[in-house]
């Protein structure tokens, strides 16, 4: 089974649904313990406000359906994620795991108008992945190529850290593989953008345990093209990136039931905080 890019679905390890379930286990029992068993009904605590709710401020907001779940990014040596490429990268495929997941309006700021190919919006509006996303989902950007009107990227994803459930359902589902291996090109349509400035490393948003994403549009003046199908050289080299991380994952795994979903590791490099 391979990733939502490909397959439409979502895996993750049994060693990492195991320890989630002890730890959730560990903090239910340590919170059920606490206090004198008594409620304090006059003053009780303020309903927690989620990170992804809308503020009145018109800033982007990641859908609650990801709210959950990180990104988590690494490069091959001499590729900086921090450049205007890599960052183009980065926010298109979170932007996509977004359409998939919740549907193309939910999306990036952007993202729908720089689809250069039609067919890709289509996908979204199939409606076939819609569920929520929880834990981490891992990246690489394994090359970058410059081209005559911009440039062409190739990256690794892997999901084997992220659990997922559809509407209605109280399961979550998880597997173990090698991901998937995806190629972009992205071509310069404008010389002028309003992006900030993204050549030096930022101080990302504090909450880092919860969808990071950026509030300004990174798409701006270019337009994105998705490879169709897979290169087998691509595909060997991030068949090397997971078995790095996952020596004795399969090419293609079955799906799990998880007993939990698990817990999200820091986004990185993330998304600079909102303007204040």
């Amino acid at each position: 089974m391979g990733s939502p890019h490909a397959e439409m679905k979502i895996n993750m390890g049994l060693r990492t649904a195991t320890t989630v379930a002890a730890a959730i286990l560990t903090v239910a029992v340590s919170v059920t313990g606490c206090g004198d068993g008594s409620t304090n009904r006059s003053n009780p605590s303020p309903a927690p406000v989620s990170p992804c709710a809308p503020d009145g401020s018109g800033t982007y907001r990641p859908p609650l359906q990801v709210c959950d779940a990180t990104m988590v990014w690494s490069a091959e040596p001499g590729i900086d994620l921090y450049s205007s490429e890599a960052t183009l990268v980065r926010a298109t495929d979170e932007a996509d795991l977004i359409a998939l997941y919740v549907g193309l309006d939910h999306s990036y700021p952007g993202y729908a108008a720089a689809l250069a190919d039609p067919n890709r919006a289509k996908r979204y509006e199939a409606g076939e992945v819609r569920r929520t996303v929880v834990g981490t989902l891992l990246t690489h950007v394994q090359q970058i190529d410059p081209t005559s009107d911009g440039f062409r990227a190739e990256y690794c994803t892997l999901i084997n850290e992220s659990a997922s459930t559809s509407p209605g359902d109280n399961r979550w589902i998880g597997a173990m593989n090698r991901g998937d291996s995806i190629a972009a090109e992205f071509t310069r349509t404008s010389t002028t953008s309003e992006a900030p400035d993204t050549a030096t490393p930022y101080a990302p948003a504090p909450d880092r345990l919860h969808w990071q994403a950026p509030t300004y549009n990174v798409f701006d003046g270019w337009t994105v093209t998705f490879g169709t199908g897979e290169d087998p050289a691509a595909r060997a080299r991030c068949d090397a990136w997971a078995l790095s991380l996952y020596p004795n994952a399969p090419e293609r795994g079955d799906p799990i039931l998880l007993q939990a979903p698990p817990a999200p590791q820091p986004a990185y490099p993330g998304w600079p905080a909102p303007a204040v």
